[in-house]
């Protein structure tokens, strides 16, 4: 957990509030801690370096920041979810491995909100919530933040002229529409003509 601070910034107030076991660190502790602690443990039995060992406490602390932050807006865990059932390990196991393998350490974040609101998404099987894994797994973190750009009401006129013109285009452009232009290749947000 310590080292996974780093990861995801500071989070001291939530630490403390965890450590001092307040109302929402209590229903914490008592529902994800346990089965989190030991998905943690079993991965962490594994060979892992210090740096996906980070990785990994990030994640757990993204998870439960998510986690609280939902039970503090008023929202109720599905009854049927519980973190020890094998769908709850076999999810738990899958954020832990994709935030260990992830080099954008920015996107640990986005896996452990994947997996702290699961609980509270009523009509999404546990295979949905592996597709975003692996499709969160296969973007950039620029990508990301695209999306989420977009899904905010960016302003749709990117494109305001043909880039292939052969006029000098700084090379941060180039990469945001190549990003852009990806995305659009997997269908994820769609380019018209105006």
């Amino acid at each position: 957990m310590d080292l996974g601070a780093t990861v995801v910034g500071s989070v001291s107030g939530f630490v403390t509030g965890f450590a001092v076991g307040g109302p929402i660190g209590a229903i914490i502790g008592g529902a994800l801690g346990p089965a989190i602690q030991a998905g943690l443990d079993e991965m962490l039995s594994r060979m892992v370096t210090n740096q996906e060992r980070g990785r990994m406490g990030g994640l757990v602390i993204a998870a439960q920041e998510r986690y609280a932050m939902n039970l503090s807006q008023g929202l109720q865990p599905k009854e049927e979810f519980n973190p020890s059932s094998p769908e709850g390990r076999e999810l738990l196991e899958g954020v832990l491995q994709k935030a260990r393998a992830t080099y954008q350490e920015r996107k640990i974040r986005f896996l452990g909100n994947i997996y702290g609101n699961y609980p509270f998404i009523n009509d999404m099987p546990v295979d949905d919530a592996h597709l975003m894994l692996a499709l969160l797994e296969s973007l950039s973190y620029r990508q990301v933040v695209i999306l989420g750009a977009i899904a905010r009401g960016l302003p749709s006129d990117l494109r305001s002229r043909d880039y292939r013109e052969g006029r000098r285009t700084r090379i941060a452009v180039i990469a945001v529409l190549q990003e852009i232009f990806d995305l659009s290749q997997r269908s994820l947000v769609i380019c018209q003509a105006p």
